[in-house]
């Protein structure tokens, strides 16, 4: 496949599978983890969770401003930055309620300046192939996610469930 030949391309592709590793790994497990903490019910976790998708709609309009102001590189960065920043604050704060609503808010400003950076990006290398451009996409973000999932679980198993979230917010800046 001509996407994946490209160097640039193949590491926009490794780049997303790993943001679905980090991002949707870490996600995944918010909830779980607010019920072992505070013992809220369904509706309340839900409810809590919104900071997340709320966060995405209101920096996801801002985030194509910014990109044209400072770039698409440090975007890109704010956007690790913010996902780190909210692990480490529900690892560190989520015992607090405000401070655990904060790390979801943050960690989906770090979602939605990662993920539209990176889309944009790998649309670009595919302008007559947009479609298979984002079948790859699809499939490395939610393949990455799956097994952010799957880690997680290996890691909340081994060492607890608050512990995947700084492990998260540590192996984002692994080089």
């Amino acid at each position: 496949m001509k996407l994946l030949a490209d160097p640039k391309s193949l590491f926009t592709y490794i780049l997303i599978l790993l943001e679905g590793i980090f991002i949707i790994g870490s996600f995944s497990y918010l909830g779980a983890f607010i019920a072992q903490t505070h013992h809220f019910n369904y509706l309340a976790i839900g409810v809590i969770m919104t900071a997340f998708g709320l966060m995405t709609v209101v920096d996801g309009r801002l985030s194509g401003k910014l990109v044209l102001k400072i770039g698409a590189r440090k975007i890109l960065t704010l956007g690790l930055i913010f996902a780190t920043l909210a692990d480490f604050c529900v690892y560190y704060f989520g015992r607090s309620l405000v401070w655990l609503v904060v790390g979801i808010g943050m960690l989906g400003i770090g979602f939605i300046f990662t993920h539209s950076t990176l889309l944009t990006r790998a649309t670009e290398f595919a302008s007559k192939a947009r479609g298979a451009a984002m079948s790859l996409v699809a499939f490395c973000f939610m393949g990455g996610g799956g097994l952010g999932t799957a880690i997680g679980g290996k890691i909340a198993s081994l060492y607890g469930l608050s512990s995947l979230f700084l492990i998260y917010a540590v192996g984002r800046h692994v080089k």
